[in-house]
């Protein structure tokens, strides 16, 4: 005689009161970012990652291959209203370059001008987390850039970062 099945109970999971708004802030996945068409293209890469298989790479890895270039990537989002907002992010700066040459964080509200996140220059001893509240965005849009400067100069150096595991979370209160 055939067997029952058994009845099965689901447990009910409560809803998170967060959602992420970043697409492909893993850097997993060719989705999400736009790439600025520059003599050095921030890019993809697996040869270092915070988590996963691949980060974010900005700037130029060998000095031998320095040129004065700007290497970004950008991404728009627009935080709901009445959430508190988190952006968080990791990166790592293996080589900060010379005098002239820096990582940046920026970030511009629709309609608004650019806005300094942070400054790097010089490099970093592994993974740096950073985390900004941008709760004040609740109900608009703005576009966040990371990217690197280097100056071109011959002096045997150049500045590369690495940007992962990024996250923009909105939670209602």
């Amino acid at each position: 005689s055939p067997t029952a099945a058994p009845t099965l109970h689901p447990t009910p999971t409560p809803s998170s009161p967060c959602v992420e708004l970043a697409v492909n802030g893993d850097f997993e996945d060719d989705a999400g970012w736009h790439f600025a068409n520059t003599p050095r293209k921030a890019r993809y890469t697996s040869a270092t990652a915070h988590t996963g298989n691949r980060s974010l790479e900005l700037g130029v890895t060998s000095p031998a291959d320095n040129i004065f270039s700007y290497s970004s990537a950008d991404q728009r989002f627009t935080v709901p209203g009445g959430v508190k907002a988190t952006l968080t992010f990791w990166y790592d700066v293996p080589d900060g370059g010379g005098r002239g040459d820096y990582g940046y964080f920026l970030l511009r509200p629709d309609g608004g001008s650019w806005r300094i996140l942070r400054i790097v220059r010089e490099r970093t001893s592994g993974w740096t987390r950073l985390e900004v509240d941008v709760s004040h965005y609740s109900g608009q849009s703005f576009t966040l850039r990371l990217g690197v400067r280097n100056d071109g100069a011959w002096d045997g150096a150049a500045a590369v970062m690495y940007v992962d595991s990024l996250s923009l979370k909105g939670c209602s209160p």
